[in-house]
């Protein structure tokens, strides 16, 4: 496209956007279509969708990003990002001819560590909470904890405001199963006892950790 544009440039962005295999490649090749997530990313998403903001009105100190996801803003190794275009994980992906580069940063250890990071972003950054430091993001989870006391419009809701829609029965079934088992008061989480906070931080985390979440297609 670059070649035959004559150096138009909207030309080859619209190429890009209007790609019939960007629009549609879901619906074509719905079983190898999309690509993961990659850790910070989904860092930044949970701090977008709710508002983070810096408790302390000035900055945030994203403390051990690479300790947990395995990159850092700015800390690429190469000019290649954090992996390259052509890994292959081995195995079904390998074996079928394809390339997920963002799973060369994957690995036992890093999945756990990813999952214990959003944890600790969220117990540290509901209103109130009295964990973690005074340069953590601060969430509004006011709609969150209004839908709580329903547990199926709470996972409407973060079906829409993190998975585009897609949320599996799967995922689905788990929210509503377990959900109704968390009290919608606490008399436990520190800092505030607001109704449906501990049952929001649950559905939020369960969506976080899926792998509805983790592939985004």
């Amino acid at each position: 496209m670059a070649r035959v544009s004559g150096g138009d440039l909207m030309a080859v962005a619209r190429a890009i956007l209007l790609d019939p295999e960007a629009r549609k490649g879901h619906l074509r090749n719905p079983e190898t279509f999309g690509k993961q997530r990659e850790p910070i990313i989904r860092q930044a998403h949970l701090w977008r969708a709710l508002g983070g903001h810096p408790k302390n009105g000035n900055y945030v100190e994203d403390a051990y990003p690479e300790y947990f996801h395995g990159q850092a803003p700015l800390r690429a190794p190469s000019v290649f990002n954090f992996f390259l275009p052509d890994y292959s994980p081995p195995g079904e992906v390998s074996d079928a001819g394809l390339v997920a580069p963002e799973f060369q940063i994957t690995n036992e250890t890093y999945i756990t560590r990813s999952a214990n990071g959003i944890f600790y972003l969220l117990i540290g950054g509901y209103p109130g909470s009295p964990y973690g430091s005074g340069e953590m993001m601060e969430l509004d989870l006011e709609r969150e904890a209004r839908l709580a006391k329903e547990p199926r419009k709470l996972a409407d809701h973060l079906d829409l405001l993190f998975l585009s829609g897609q949320m599996s029965d799967a995922t689905r079934g788990v929210l509503l199963e377990l959900l109704p088992q968390v009290p919608l008061r606490n008399d436990w989480l520190e800092g505030t006892r607001r109704k449906g906070i501990l049952r929001a931080l649950t559905a939020i985390y369960l969506v976080l950790v899926s792998p509805d979440y983790a592939i985004q297609r």
